[in-house]
């Protein structure tokens, strides 16, 4: 009788290993995203190296590492990981997006617009691209760039009140304080404590 327990479970045991192992990169792409949802984002990392390990072209799972590895401050881990998504895939707009944001986060301004740059060839109407390359352009000192930028933002989001504040204060530094003080109201009524600290 103990043999034949022993057998059995030792039979339960070579199934489930053998189900782990034979999971294939997607179903640990897909576990990861799960994880991801819920902010469980050790195992998310788990279940995405696997993936990788598996398929080293996995696209998406390079690129949700890369996520996460830029929201833990790794940004030269995470822009490895976006580049090799575009080498893979050059036609993701998100990818773009989020390696630049890194870019900025290093401070490295340039490299930033020109991926804020190709997520707007690929997707034009994402408000928060427009945003982010207009805090760049502004970093840099072009100023009419980061108002043009600003201003398509708002356009394609009237409601968008980071948008109007950082308006607000490149008009300030071009002199421009009439277009600035409309700019701080409409910002002050979408919520923005500062825009209202600024127009009293």
């Amino acid at each position: 009788m103990k043999k034949r327990v022993i057998l059995f479970v030792s039979f339960c045991f070579l199934i489930t290993a053998v189900n782990l192992y034979a999971e294939t990169a997607d179903e640990w792409k897909t576990k990861g995203k799960k994880y991801l949802d819920t902010s469980e984002y050790e195992k998310a990392h788990e279940c995405f190296n696997k993936a990788i390990e598996i398929d080293p072209n996995n696209a998406m799972s390079l690129f949700y590492r890369g996520f996460l590895l830029l929201t833990a401050g790794r940004l030269d881990d995470s822009i490895s990981d976006f580049s090799r998504v575009i080498v893979i895939n050059p036609g993701i707009s998100p990818v773009y997006y989020h390696r630049g944001i890194a870019y900025a986060q290093k401070k490295d301004y340039a490299k930033a617009i020109e991926d804020f740059t190709s997520s707007i060839k690929i997707d034009p109407n994402v408000a928060r691209v427009y945003y982010l390359r207009a805090v760049a352009y502004s970093k840099l000192g072009e100023n009419n760039k980061a108002i043009a930028d600003l201003s398509t933002a708002i356009k394609n989001k009237p409601d968008y009140p980071q948008a109007y504040y950082a308006r607000a204060k490149v008009y300030t530094d071009l002199g421009e304080k009439g277009k600035a003080l409309e700019d701080l109201k409409t910002a002050c009524k979408l919520g923005v404590a500062g825009a209202c600290n600024r127009i009293k």
